[in-house]
């Protein structure tokens, strides 16, 4: 009897366990898609503005790994992520 007590006590502890992991999941998510959205939208306002069609996340292991320096977007987006979101917004 105590065993199954016990095997019970252990099976509902992994389920409450398994429904933290999503619920912080879900946190996570939603606190940094605001983000995702501004760096989306900083994007691609250089993109436009420097005429480029497909800019490229070089962080990814996959991806390109040697570009010229011409191209490279990266401080003209961190420039546009330093405005105050009401100057960003009007270039959308």
């Amino acid at each position: 009897m105590l065993l199954r007590n016990i095997a019970a006590a252990l099976v509902l502890a992994g389920v409450t366990m398994a429904q933290a992991r999503v619920t912080m999941e879900s946190a996570k998510d939603s606190l940094r898609q605001p983000k995702i959205e501004r760096l989306r939208q900083a994007m691609r306002v250089v993109r436009d503005r420097e005429g480029y069609d497909l800019p490229l996340d070089v962080a990814d292991v996959g991806v390109l790994r040697d570009a010229a320096p011409a191209i490279d977007l990266t401080a003209a987006i961190l420039r546009e992520l330093r405005k105050p979101v009401a100057d960003a917004q009007r270039h959308r």
